[in-house]
C-alpha cells in the first residue's frame, strides 16, 4: 500500500542540524503543524501507514533520513511499546512544549488507536485546547550526517559529478480512489425452476468502484447476459448500484458488496412461438427484473512504486436474487407452448449464482 512506503520516500534536505529555539509568549499561540519528523526506531511502517490515513494531509518526514530542520512549524513523534496491550506517546512541538498520553487497547487496535490518539491531540494543541506536560523540550533530532570525501581521480574532469540525493515527497494516501473494471461472467440458476437450472446465460460486465480511504466502496455496474435454446434468444441487461468495503493487505484485495438491480429482458424468436410462463403455469406481462445482490472479490494488486495508481485482476463471485416487476416472487420460465407437452427453453431470475474474471486498476483522486 502507498501508506507503507512513507519511509522510503520522504521528504528531506541537506544542510547541518540547526538548534531548536526554546518557547516564547509567540510560540504557544495555537498554529498549524504542517510536518509530523517520525521516529523510525519506535515507529513501525504498520503504525505509518494508520497514521497517514487520519492526518488529513500532514506532511510524514523519517528521522533516518532527516538533515535539517523543516523551515514550518513541525513535531517530532515517538511510541513507547510497553508491556501488555500498552504504548506511551510522546510529542515535542518544534517550539519546545512536549505532550504525552498512555494508550491502552488490545493489541490488534493497538496501531489503530495511536494513530487516532495522535491525530486528536495535534488538533487540540493547534487550537490551545490542551497544556504541554513540559516546555522548553529539545526536540530529538538525529545528528546531521557527513558528507562522504570525494576521492580524487587521475583525470577528474572526464568523470562526470555524481548527482546529489534529490529530496523525495510522498503525498499521504488518497482521500478517494475509483476503479474501472472490465469483467467476463457465467450466470448459473441455481434454484426453481429446476427444469431449467444450470447454465443460464454469459455476458461482460462494465463498471466503476469509488473507493475511500477508509476502505468505503460504492459500485455502479452494467452486465449483459445472453443465452439461446431452439431457436428462443434471451438478452438481459442488468444495471447495479451497490455498496461495501475493501480489504487491503499489501497485494491482496478483498472486495465484499451488496446492492439492487434493475434488469429489463428482450426476448428474440427464431421461428417458435413462446409462451412466456411462471413456476406456477400462469402467463405474465414482460417486465423488467428487480433484485438483490451480494458479491465477494478477491484480487492480486500490482502497485506504482512513486504514484497512487494499481492494476488488479480478481475473480467475482455473486448470488443474486430477482423478480419480474409487479410479480410474485420466482423466475420467469420461457417454454415452447406449440407442441401437446410445453418445451421448457430458458429462465430470467430467480435465484443465480455469477462467476467472473475482472481485470481493472485504482487510481488515487486529489483531494484538492
Amino acid at each position: 500500500m502507498l501508506g507503507v512506503s512513507l519511509f522510503a520516500a520522504t521528504l528531506v534536505a541537506t544542510a547541518p542540524d540547526v538548534p531548536v529555539p526554546p518557547a516564547d509568549d509567540a510560540a504557544v499561540q495555537p498554529d498549524a503543524i504542517a510536518v509530523l519528523v517520525v521516529d523510525v526506531v519506535s515507529i513501525d511502517a504498520a503504525l505509518v501507514e494508520e497514521m497517514a490515513l487520519r492526518l488529513r494531509g500532514r506532511e510524514l518526514v523519517a528521522t533516518d533520513v532527516l538533515l535539517d530542520v523543516p523551515a514550518s512549524r513541525f513535531a517530532w513523534v515517538g511510541v513507547e511499546w510497553l508491556a501488555g496491550d500498552r504504548a506511551r506517546l510522546r510529542l515535542v512541538i518544534s517550539d519546545g512544549r512536549a505532550y504525552s498520553r498512555l494508550v491502552e487497547v488490545p493489541a490488534p487496535q493497538l496501531h489503530r488507536a495511536v494513530a487516532g490518539v495522535l491525530a486528536n491531540m495535534l488538533d487540540a494543541i493547534e487550537h490551545g485546547e490542551i497544556e504541554p506536560e513540559e516546555v522548553g523540550v529539545a526536540v530529538p533530532l538525529p545528528a546531521p550526517k557527513p558528507t562522504p570525501t570525494p576521492t580524487p581521480t587521475k583525470n577528474p574532469a572526464a568523470e562526470p559529478a555524481r548527482p546529489t540525493e534529490v529530496a523525495r515527497t510522498i503525498e499521504a494516501t488518497p482521500r478517494w480512489e475509483l476503479g474501472p473494471v472490465v469483467a467476463g461472467v457465467v450466470v448459473l440458476g441455481v434454484g426453481p425452476p429446476t427444469d431449467l437450472d444450470g447454465f443460464v446465460g454469459a455476458g461482460a460486465a462494465v463498471g466503476l468502484d469509488a473507493r475511500h480511504r477508509s476502505g468505503g466502496l460504492a459500485t455502479l455496474a452494467v452486465r449483459v447476459l445472453t443465452h439461446a435454446n431452439d431457436g428462443l434468444r434471451i438478452v438481459r441487461v442488468r444495471v447495479a448500484l451497490a455498496g461495501g468495503y475493501v480489504l487491503r493487505r499489501r497485494a491482496f484485495e478483498l472486495t465484499a458488496r451488496a446492492g439492487a438491480s434493475v434488469e429489463p429482458v428482450v426476448l428474440r424468436d427464431g421461428g417458435s412461438v413462446p409462451d412466456l410462463r411462471k413456476p406456477s403455469g400462469g402467463a405474465v406481462a414482460s417486465a423488467p427484473l428487480v433484485g438483490v445482490l451480494a458479491g465477494l472479490a478477491p484480487a492480486y494488486v500490482l502497485r506504482a512504486q512513486r504514484r497512487p495508481l494499481a492494476l488488479r485482476f480478481a475473480l467475482e463471485l455473486e448470488l443474486a436474487a430477482s423478480m419480474e416487476a409487479r410479480s410474485p416472487p420466482g423466475a420467469i420460465r420461457y417454454v415452447d407452448a406449440i407442441p401437446a407437452t410445453p418445451v421448457p427453453l430458458v429462465r430470467a431470475g430467480g435465484v443465480e449464482l455469477a462467476l467472473g474474471l475482472a481485470i481493472g486498476g485504482w487510481f488515487g483522486v486529489s483531494r484538492h
